[in-house]
């Protein structure tokens, strides 16, 4: 999911915006990533502390329930600049599109 966000942010914030499918699926692709931080083990939590694992799936709480109150300039930030970071935090296969990961 990582991959696919940024795909998404190397379009830039003005052709996201545009495009309200691009959006959607840009909220999609985090709340999928929320998810999956959710499934981590508490020892792999701790090898990588860097990560903001809690408010990574507090995100994906906001996106699956409370989607009408989506702040789009703080998912952008999400996007743009956290979901990097989890993604050099857990190594060069985070940036595939290998969807067993």
């Amino acid at each position: 999911m990582c991959a696919k966000v940024a795909s998404l942010v190397e379009r830039g914030r003005p052709a996201v915006e545009a495009d309200e499918l691009l959006w959607l699926a840009l909220e999609r692709a985090i709340e999928i990533a929320g998810e999956a931080a959710t499934q981590v083990s508490a020892a792999t939590r701790a090898t990588l502390p860097e990560v903001a694992w809690k408010e990574l799936s507090a995100v994906r709480v906001v996106l699956a329930h409370a989607y009408h109150r989506v702040d789009l300039d703080l998912l952008w930030g999400i996007a743009a600049d956290d979901l990097p970071t989890v993604a050099a935090a857990l190594g060069p296969s985070s940036g595939t599109d290998d969807d067993s990961r």
